[in-house]
């Protein structure tokens, strides 16, 4: 027995020591910052990605409730192992419920006993709709409120599969209409109201911002992900393989089922990877926005792909997905009339699977008239900005990217910096 005790924890370490070799050997791009961390991030995702696939291979969603709480700590740990950040110990947090949704407030103490109203940003955090809490980005969103100034008000909204489309959405709008109707009972500054997220948290911060665009003074779009139409962007095609635990076109397309709540579809992952998920109507009537020689500069040298035109169909998936493909609440990038939507600030980075559509949006603000500011990183990875003043992960592009965030809002808006002198 203890023989074969013994066998068992041999076999266990070489198998653990040769993935050790395999993560320290395993081959970056040559531009990406601190490759033996990022290495380690990716080995992290690739874990994490072969638990979900393998779970619903024997029939059990791992989105549930406990391991959620699981992957929160988790997560949590990821973005700051040592729990605490000096740079942010000014920021004062608080539970609060607005409009029937619980969120926390991070208030930077210059603002907190300010008697003049205070610029607030909404905050939608991303997972793929599915994962993650306001909670669990509790130090990106301090250092943000701390670079920033800005009362940082993050929506706890309800995730798949438990609460599936449009439950998310619905608790943005209604946490963003309550800072809005309330602003002056708040503090807030009604003039200087901005909606924000990342990955699918963009997505809500887009979708909100349309449907609130005469009362939101600016959106902020982190890697955004906007769009289910056409899955052949040359961002799509690029990120198979790159970076496969931080982005990849089948963990995006899971994310975009599990919202939808198709997850459970069979073939549906292989139609959508196959881009032969939506009807050939709606590709025809939609192609200009996904026209890459078009919608995307050729300086920003993204790619040598182009978007893939559309082939054929699975004419049953496309029944179920057709309604979700042109609902600008689930899609933002597919409204037609973009004229007056709140000005826009995009951070795209290069390996990142939503890196195009960002950018042909971002195209599409700009021709309508839409000010837009578009921040692109070409060394940086999806979710690279969460890192921004990490005490442990160390990518100066993402403190790059924070910082120049910080100096666009305080010169677009330059009585931020008087409120903080008051």
């Amino acid at each position: 027995m203890r023989l074969l005790f013994s066998a068992i924890l041999t076999v266990l370490a070489a198998v653990v020591a040769y993935r050790i070799y395999q993560v320290l050997e395993r081959p970056l791009p040559d531009d990406v910052e601190n490759p033996s961390q990022l290495r380690w991030i990716d080995e992290l995702g690739r874990i994490a990605n072969i638990l979900e696939t393998s779970s619903k291979a024997i029939g059990f969603n791992p989105a549930t409730k406990p391991v959620k709480s699981l992957v929160d700590i988790g997560f949590s740990l990821v973005l700051n192992p040592t729990f605490w950040r000096k740079a942010a110990d000014n920021i004062k947090v608080a539970n609060a419920v607005y409009g029937n949704v619980p969120v926390i407030t991070f208030t930077p103490g210059e603002l907190a006993s300010l008697t003049s109203p205070r610029p607030v940003m909404v905050y939608f955090h991303g997972g793929g709709w599915t994962w993650f809490s306001a909670g669990s980005y509790n130090v990106p969103l301090r250092t943000l409120a701390s670079k920033t100034q800005f009362v940082i008000v993050a929506v706890d909204y309800r995730t798949a599969p438990q609460a599936a489309f449009p439950a998310a959405y619905d608790d943005c709008l209604a946490v963003t209409k309550h800072v809005v109707d309330n602003a002056k009972k708040l503090n807030y500054r009604s003039d200087l109201i901005i909606v924000a997220g990342d990955g699918s948290g963009g997505n809500l911060a887009a979708s909100v911002a349309i449907e609130m665009k005469e009362k939101i003074a600016m959106q902020l779009l982190i890697s955004p992900a906007l769009q289910i139409l056409n899955l052949g962007t040359p961002s799509y095609q690029d990120m198979n393989d790159v970076l496969p635990g931080v982005t990849n076109p089948r963990r995006e397309i899971t994310h975009w089922l599990n919202y939808a709540n198709l997850d459970q579809e069979p073939g549906f992952i292989d139609d959508m990877l196959n881009n032969v998920h939506a009807s050939k109507h709606l590709h025809e009537v939609y192609k200009d926005f996904f026209d890459s020689k078009k919608r995307i500069p050729a300086h920003m040298n993204v790619s040598e792909r182009h978007t893939l035109p559309h082939v054929r169909t699975k004419f049953g998936t496309a029944y179920k997905l057709d309604k979700f493909v042109t609902d600008v609440r689930f899609s933002p990038m597919m409204i037609r009339n973009t004229k007056g939507i709140p000005n826009a600030y995009f951070i795209s980075c290069h390996y990142d699977v939503l890196r195009d559509e960002a950018i042909m949006y971002g195209h599409r603000l700009l021709e309508s008239g839409v000010k837009v500011k578009f921040r692109h990183y070409p060394s940086a990875f999806h979710g690279f900005v969460l890192f921004a003043g990490s005490s442990f992960w160390k990518f100066p592009v993402s403190d790059k990217a924070l910082n120049e965030l910080v100096d666009f809002l305080q010169f677009q808006y330059f009585n931020v910096r008087k409120d903080r002198r008051e």
